[in-house]
């Protein structure tokens, strides 16, 4: 018997036990096969493709994007491959190389939805919201229309701030899921950012008995509260969000919101000061001084922090807006429309 052809044919049997081994689930038994096999037929793509899935599928992802290399070493401008390389970097939370793999599998099957999905997924890892929402859509125009693609893409919609839009998606997705704080946080944030804060509530307060240790969760419920004016409960939870982690910086500007809201500007200043013994400078807390000064009737005081933080960041518009307020408070109105007017075509030309 011819040598190659009997090292083919050894190749083709392991092979085959080991994709037996793969629709089994036996991932591990799988390896092992589809490793001998390549090992004999080193180049053969195949193989190599299904041992780099395999090893994807036990998370071994160094191991796996190795296969995947030999695969491609054989078949340069395999598609499937390609798509391989891109689902794998994806999992092992590397979205920008992703991205680049699964575009250009796309661009050599570009009617294939599940790769438009995966390079969607890739694109909104990297922070690339539009051409992520545009890859999504290109996955349903190819026929793929499966809830959770409807669910992530109501996700990115979120993110981009089409929150009428996303709204829609999340609720028929809390249809399927609806214990996940995720989407609960979701629909809340969308419902907040209409101005919807009544609707709001009910989905954060739903999120945090699910995950009443969750930081991001906690402030999120806290920020709404404050929107209806409700502080002392907000304040409750903003003190568990710090014992939970949350960040120190936002968690106290909004506890200095909430004290300032009910009349104890000392313990809303304290709260501040405490945060900026770590974060020196930083410009939200500086910021957060500066109403809470205004809001306790020491307009000069505040217009200092506000003028300092315009000398430092000048194309933003709220300091202008904050010296207007002060100025205004003082009784200076005609100083104060000329700061406001500043502030207008500050605005404008970001907005430009």
């Amino acid at each position: 018997m011819d040598l190659a052809w009997s090292r083919r044919l050894a190749a083709g049997l392991r092979g085959g036990r080991g994709v037996w081994r793969a629709l089994m689930g036996e991932w591990e038994k799988a390896v092992e096969e589809l490793a001998a096999a390549a090992a004999m037929q080193p180049r053969d793509g195949l193989y190599w493709l299904l041992l780099g899935d395999a090893q994807r599928r036990l998370r071994r992802f160094g191991e796996a994007e190795a296969s995947y290399h030999r695969a491609l070493q054989a078949r340069p401008e395999w598609a499937r491959a390609q798509a391989a390389m891109g689902k794998l970097l994806l999992a092992a939370e590397r979205p920008a190389d992703a991205v680049n793999w699964l575009t250009q599998a796309v661009s050599r099957r570009p009617r294939s939805p599940g790769w438009w999905w995966d390079l969607g997924l890739a694109e909104a890892g990297a922070g690339r919201l539009d051409e992520a929402l545009a890859c999504l859509e290109r996955a349903v125009e190819f026929g793929e229309g499966s809830e959770t693609l409807s669910l992530q893409r109501a996700i990115v919609l979120a993110r981009l701030g089409r929150f009428r839009e996303a709204a829609s998606g999340l609720k028929r997705g809390l249809l399927h899921h609806p214990q996940d704080p995720s989407l609960l946080n979701n629909l809340g944030a969308c419902l907040a950012g209409q101005g919807h804060f009544e609707d709001a509530l009910p989905y954060y307060l739903r999120a945090v008995a699910l995950e009443p240790a969750d930081p991001e969760l906690l402030l999120n419920l806290a920020s709404c509260l404050q929107q209806l004016d409700r502080h002392a409960e907000a304040l409750d939870y903003l003190d568990r969000a710090l014992q939970a982690g949350a960040d120190e910086v936002a968690a106290a500007c909004s506890l200095a919101r909430s004290l300032s809201a009910l009349h104890d500007p000392a313990k809303a200043l304290s709260a501040i000061h405490s945060a900026l013994r770590r974060h020196a400078g930083d410009p939200l807390l500086l910021r957060a001084k500066a109403e809470t000064l205004l809001t306790a009737a020491q307009p000069r005081r505040a217009m200092a922090f506000y003028s300092y933080l315009h000398r430092r960041w000048p194309g933003d518009p709220d300091f202008l807006w904050g010296v207007g307020r002060c100025l205004e408070a003082l009784g200076r109105g005609e100083e104060a429309l000329v700061a406001y007017n500043r502030a207008i075509q500050t605005q404008a030309r970001s907005t430009a």
